[in-house]
């Protein structure tokens, strides 16, 4: 999805989770219960940004968006439900969409022009520029899931590794 931003000169304003689908007896499980729905619109101006700044910008973004649909779940719960608006799945999607936004921001990343790497043919078994990004990203998302005080493997925190072109 980045990708095909990036190359189209849109960025991310805004994504919202909406809830599309109802529990039901016939359902059982962890499964996506919404929709995230992005607003894109045209970049304006080339802003730039090193790894380092945006690796802090993602994090930040993202624990925002999982802290936000938590807190929603909690007073769910306590107000006039059993169970929660969403499920992980849902808010990992969130966190998803919310390192999209911050990603697409930026139309220079690291000196390179995101357009041209997002048009940048794939060559099978290598490691891009832009998965690298995006790989980040998702261990955020991933990352914001885990509850404080509980250990994990949440890798060295600083930023994705260079990628070889």
């Amino acid at each position: 999805m980045a990708n095909i931003v990036w190359a189209s000169g849109l960025q991310v304003t805004a994504a919202w989770y909406v809830v599309t689908e109802t529990d039901s007896a016939l359902r059982e499980g962890s499964y996506v219960k919404g929709t995230v729905l992005l607003v894109v619109r045209k970049r304006r101006g080339q802003q730039k940004i090193g790894r380092g700044d945006l690796a802090w910008e993602i994090q930040e973004e993202v624990e925002a968006q999982v802290q936000n649909l938590t807190g929603l779940n909690q007073e769910a719960k306590g107000l006039y439900r059993d169970e929660n608006l969403f499920e992980d799945a849902d808010i990992q999607m969130a966190g998803y969409a919310a390192a999209l936004r911050v990603l697409t921001r930026y139309a220079i990343i690291d000196g390179r022009d995101m357009a041209t790497e997002a048009l940048r043919p794939r060559v099978r078994g290598q490691t891009t520029f832009v998965d690298d990004l995006i790989e980040f990203a998702v261990s955020e998302a991933n990352r914001a899931l885990v509850p404080q005080g509980i250990a994990g493997d949440t890798g060295s925190g600083c930023c994705p590794r260079s990628a070889s072109t």
